[in-house]
């Protein structure tokens, strides 16, 4: 009998170590082939973006994708694609600066000619079309951001599952499904909060500095301040939140993955000292080989990310430093109205540019976080 029970440890053991032996092999083989996942990135990203991003980027050979990696993200790699986008987002931009100074000069010209004639609304209608002019550039910069959380949604819907699947191989279960629930419940928060509320905010705020065009005298600046810090302020609340449950959920998902991992790697080590040896040594070669792959995809997913929120963002603040040269000449004019308006919305669009920055934040720390994470059994 104790021959016999010998002779089926023994066989399983071997068993066991031919299998995890042909198994590290074939893992090994894969530690220079990225999932299909990341492949499936490139549908992800808007087509703008698709055409200046380096070639070799979206393959499955991670030789290509850290060659194409390191020449996006070196100095003048980097500082072409961002030259690149703000051409393709901003071309336009000394178009509307002519079309502003022009109005205000505008202005300027007949309100002096108001005052010497007795005509005080004389220059109301190019304060008019001063107005339209502005609360048109401002639409079309909220339009963009309501795209940006729309293309946001679907590049972080093309990263979730790459991430899903980069932890899966890792053993970090648990995190791979605590993870995407609050990444997607994030989603849905900061797409509700900054897409949902930014048209009425702005439409709201610009109602409220059209008084002040047609009279001087009405100043409802103040409210419209509340409403802009009330927006903000809530949004910081909740991405502060979401930074929160993120953090603490994957501290607390990798811990139990490490520990039941780390529970069968010592049984295993105990009841068979042989294999448990090999099984520790070809565990530590995995945990590398997937830990350069979640670098690599990990940092790709950031550097998208950053560049699908540039766009919007360099919109935004283009249009918030045009409007600012414009509220400066009108001062310098004596055009009190004019200036409070482009003041005004330059300072909705800097709010606007924050909140939009605070959001892509929090995902590109997720991220990062990702990248940086070690598999189950070394964490």
């Amino acid at each position: 009998m104790k021959v016999w029970v010998w002779g089926v440890i023994v066989t399983l053991a071997a068993a066991s170590f031919l299998c995890f032996g042909a198994s590290a092999e074939q893992a090994g083989v894969d530690y220079s082939t990225l999932p299909e996942q990341y492949v499936a990135l490139e549908e992800c990203i808007p087509e703008t973006l698709a055409c200046i991003l380096p070639d070799g980027l979206f393959s499955r050979d991670t030789d290509e994708v850290r060659g194409a990696f390191a020449q996006m993200t070196s100095f003048s790699g980097l500082l072409g694609l961002v030259l690149q986008v703000y051409r393709l987002q901003c071309g336009q931009s000394g178009g509307l600066l002519a079309s502003i100074c022009g109005l205000i000069l505008l202005c300027g010209l007949m309100r002096s000619v108001g005052k010497a004639q007795s005509l005080p609304w004389a220059s109301l209608a190019p304060r008019l079309c001063l107005f339209g002019a502005v609360s048109a550039a401002g639409y079309a910069a909220v339009d963009s951001m309501v795209a940006y959380f729309t293309s946001l949604r679907t590049l972080m819907g093309g990263i979730m599952p790459l991430m899903s699947a980069l932890y899966i191989m890792g053993g970090n279960v648990t995190r791979a499904t605590v993870g995407n629930a609050t990444l997607s419940v994030g989603l849905n928060v900061c797409g509700s909060v900054c897409a949902s509320i930014a048209p009425p905010l702005f439409g709201s705020c610009m109602a409220m500095a059209l008084p002040g065009i047609l009279e001087s005298g009405v100043d409802l600046s103040k409210i419209s301040a509340f409403l802009k810090k009330t927006y903000t302020t809530v949004l910081g609340v909740l991405t502060f939140l979401l930074s929160i449950c993120l953090s603490a959920q994957s501290l607390l998902a990798s811990r139990a993955d490490s520990l039941a991992m780390r529970s069968g790697r010592y049984a295993i080590g105990q009841m068979i000292p042989v294999v448990g040896g090999a099984l520790s040594g070809s565990l530590d070669t995995l945990a590398a080989g997937v830990g350069m792959l979640r670098g690599l995809a990990g940092g790709c997913g950031v550097i998208l990310l950053f560049l699908t929120c540039l766009p919007v963002l360099l919109q935004m603040l283009a249009l918030r430093t045009l409007l600012d040269l414009g509220a400066m000449l009108a001062h310098l004019l004596g055009c009190a109205p004019e200036s409070a308006v482009l003041s005004e919305a330059s300072s909705l669009f800097g709010y606007m540019a924050a909140a939009v920055a605070m959001c892509t934040a929090v995902f590109i720390i997720a991220v990062g976080a990702f990248a940086a994470s070690a598999a189950a059994w070394v964490a």
